[in-house]
């Protein structure tokens, strides 16, 4: 309220933002998509590229949801507005996010490939994957690996790890 009796479009924008995070974490689904086409909105209204966090955050929603057409829909949408600012640091949540779509869809080779390439990425940076969203991929390996085994993971683990960020982004948008 007080950014918005200021004028600050950015600022307001940042509060819904994370508005909509708080939402998702309550299982507000239809309040979080609120706050994050608002978020959208005043971000484009002043030309600024945090927009794609607010696609990035509404397409990790959905998939929750479990709305993987939306969710796929939103993903891209996100990723190609990274790709576009070149914000790596972005590429790479979203590019996990994908892995996520992929196990949601049971491809959990492709998935380990996706985020073989976003653990190597994230070393090179030095930025560790946040512990809650580490536990949540931790949990989708224990799964793999019972569905494909530890070889057939390893291989596709393997394989990630050498993608470029070209390829990696490729192979996240190639529908399966």
């Amino acid at each position: 309220m007080i950014y918005r009796q200021l004028g600050n479009q950015w600022g307001e924008a940042w509060i819904l933002l994370f508005y909509g995070r708080f939402a998702v974490w309550q299982r507000d689904y239809q309040q979080a998509y609120t706050y994050y086409e608002q978020s959208i909105t005043l971000y484009e209204n002043v030309g600024a590229s945090w927009s794609s966090w607010a696609h990035a955050w509404m397409a990790y929603a959905f998939l929750q949801q479990g709305n993987i057409l939306k969710a796929r829909e939103t993903f891209e949408t996100a990723l190609r507005q990274f790709q576009q600012g070149n914000i790596l640091i972005g590429l790479i949540y979203t590019i996990e996010g994908f892995a996520g779509l992929n196990v949601k869809q049971g491809q959990p080779a492709r998935a380990a490939q996706l985020f073989a390439w976003a653990d190597a990425r994230r070393e090179e940076l030095g930025n560790k994957r946040p512990p809650v969203e580490q536990a949540d991929v931790n949990r989708d390996i224990t799964a793999w690996l019972e569905k494909i085994g530890e070889g057939a993971y390893s291989a596709a683990y393997e394989e990630g790890r050498k993608m470029t960020t070209d390829e990696a982004i490729a192979y996240a948008l190639e529908e399966s």
